[in-house]
């Protein structure tokens, strides 16, 4: 069985995600009824949404895309690494994780 909300004991809370919680709002199944039955048993907790925490300092990438990534590299005039690229993408693909090793590839590469 799946739970969407769990207790914190020691704050006294129920704790649930933000999308859990509104589909309790709304009144959408299984969450409505899994919401009720622990507000039943715990009259007294307060239901909270979950905080996830985020690194602050984390470089992140949002416009880094494989045919950016592809054009950088021949801007650099680099067959070499262009074929090792491509290479690279084909064992990626296969491997279920293109963008991820290509990343990490490409970074690892040209840091700058």
């Amino acid at each position: 069985m799946t739970t969407h909300f769990t207790y914190n004991f020691v704050e006294k809370t129920i704790v649930g995600t933000k999308a859990s919680i509104n589909r309790a709002n709304a009144c959408k199944e299984p969450e409505y009824s899994e919401l009720c039955a622990k507000m039943a048993e715990h009259p007294d907790f307060k239901v909270e949404i979950k905080v996830i925490n985020t690194k602050k300092d984390k470089k992140t990438y949002s416009n880094l895309t494989i045919k950016k990534m592809e054009d950088y590299i021949l801007l650099q005039n680099d067959t070499e690494k262009f074929k090792e690229f491509k290479t690279l993408q084909d064992l990626a693909k296969a491997m279920g994780a293109k963008y991820p090793i290509c990343k990490k590839w490409f970074l690892s590469q040209y840091p700058e």
